[in-house]
């Protein structure tokens, strides 16, 4: 293999790139110009649509304008056609002339109108000269009577009369309903006592009172030597103590 083999080959690959990207840009500049040339196409195609729909909506509203113009003159005409008989009407009933004819056709003179109507009351004469009065005539019918008068004032007071005499007592009346209950009256004074009442039957007797205190020691009756001494004792019941005056004769230890 010579040396330049790897060029050539590197040659005839940069050659084909070269040529599929000139290619693909004639390719892409066409369509572009392609997809340009088309939307020319509509914007022209909009465009004289929009332009036709404004011609024919100008040629719609003219029309319509020249419609309202004429029925505009037709209704002005019949108004003023109607005022027109109006004012012959109005002329015609009040005697100044007669109604119109009714117009010829094709150049032939119409029906002769109406004869005018009866002219208006002339102006009020003078007054003429007073008759003569005449004769009384006869009286007329009693009037009905009329309606009662309003009541008058009224009188004076009058002097006062006697004092008849004293009726009959009348009977006496039904019994009332009872009354509320009055309100307490005041605490009345403490009577006298009074007399004492007979003794009642004699009591139950009472329990058995506490010992009395001892008495003071009596006279010294033991013997020389032997000393008067005061002891309790317990009885039966260890409850109860005896009181025992003694005399001490000796004292065992």
């Amino acid at each position: 293999m010579p040396w330049h083999g790897g060029l050539d080959e590197l040659h005839d690959e940069l050659k084909g790139a070269t040529g599929r990207t000139l290619n693909y840009s004639r390719t892409r500049f066409l369509a572009t110009w392609l997809a340009l040339s088309l939307l020319a196409v509509l914007i022209a195609v909009a465009l004289y649509a929009a332009n036709d729909l404004n011609h024919r909506v100008n040629e719609t509203s003219q029309d319509l304008a020249a419609e309202a113009a004429k029925d505009a003159a037709q209704a002005g005409h019949t108004a003023t056609v109607s005022a027109s008989g109006t004012r012959n009407i109005y002329a015609y009933m009040r005697g100044d002339r007669g109604l119109p004819g009714v117009p010829g056709a094709d150049g032939q003179n119409g029906s002769p109108g109406l004869p005018g109507s009866k002219g208006s009351l002339g102006p009020r004469g003078p007054r003429g000269p007073a008759g003569r009065q005449g004769d009384q005539g006869t009286a007329g019918a009693t009037g009905a009577t009329g309606n009662t008068g309003a009541a008058g004032a009224t009188g004076a007071t009058g002097n006062t009369g006697e004092t008849g005499a004293t009726g009959d007592t009348g009977k006496a009346g039904e019994t009332g309903a009872k009354g509320d209950t009055g309100a307490v009256g005041p605490v009345g004074a403490t009577g006298a006592p009074g007399p004492s009442g007979p003794p009642g039957p004699q009591g139950d007797a009472g329990a058995d009172g506490a010992p009395g205190v001892a008495g003071p020691p009596g006279p010294n009756a033991c013997p020389d030597g032997s000393p008067l001494t005061q002891i309790d004792v317990h009885a039966r019941n260890p409850e109860a103590t005896a009181t025992l005056l003694v005399c001490v004769v000796a004292v065992v230890p």
